[in-house]
């Protein structure tokens, strides 16, 4: 009422928190961060320049908890064979300490996830398992959820043809003939067999 000048001054601040002040105004700037959760007193005070004539006010800041989702690695784009054992053990946390749980939700046949040791483990089977698949794993706190996604590449492997067992041996007469059936099978799917004689022995053909 006097027309003097006002000065603004405050007490103590949370950490991170600032104000700017401007004479008898100010602007409190504060974006609490995780873990900061509570309530907090600030001092404000506006004083003429009589030291009688100071004005006190307190303000009450109360800050919630904001719950943070679980953060995990260990889940990368993977190349393989056919054949190959692949096992994984993922780091999976939470920041705000809370248990968590976690399931695929994409996966190729046979691959699997053991939440108690945090391991994703597959062995790709033969003709089932060449080509590229997604790996889908969702880990949640119970209020919020992660999710992340890799590609496994699963290339091809070529295995041998398969004999059928021949006699250890077989007893022919001259001037008879001799037939044996020899038979092979691919153990992959879509391949062809090609016979060919290795041993030259006079008379002897393969059909």
């Amino acid at each position: 009422a006097d027309g003097e000048a006002v000065t603004l001054s405050y007490g103590s601040l949370p950490a991170g928190a600032s104000v700017t002040t401007n004479g008898s105004t100010g602007v409190l700037t504060w974006q609490p961060d995780y873990g900061q959760e509570g309530s907090y007193t600030i001092a404000f005070s506006c004083n003429d320049g009589h030291p009688d004539d100071i004005v006190e006010e307190n303000m009450t800041i109360a800050v919630n908890h904001t719950n943070q989702a679980p953060v995990f690695s260990g889940l990368i784009d993977t190349e393989l064979v056919e054949g190959e054992s692949y096992s994984q053990i993922l780091t999976v946390s939470d920041p705000d300490g809370e248990e968590v749980t976690c399931t695929l939700t994409e996966h190729p046949t046979g691959l699997t996830y053991d939440d108690l040791t945090r391991t994703i483990s597959w062995v790709p089977s033969y003709d089932i398992n060449s080509g590229n698949f997604a790996v889908s794993l969702s880990c949640s706190d119970g209020l919020d959820n992660t999710v992340q996604s890799a590609s496994f590449s699963v290339t091809n492997t070529n295995r041998r043809p398969i004999a059928a067992a021949l006699p250890e041996s077989a007893i022919v007469h001259e001037g008879e003939t001799l037939q044996l059936t020899v038979s092979c099978t691919d153990p992959d799917s879509g391949t062809t067999i090609t016979y060919s004689q290795q041993d030259d022995l006079a008379g002897l053909g393969a059909n």
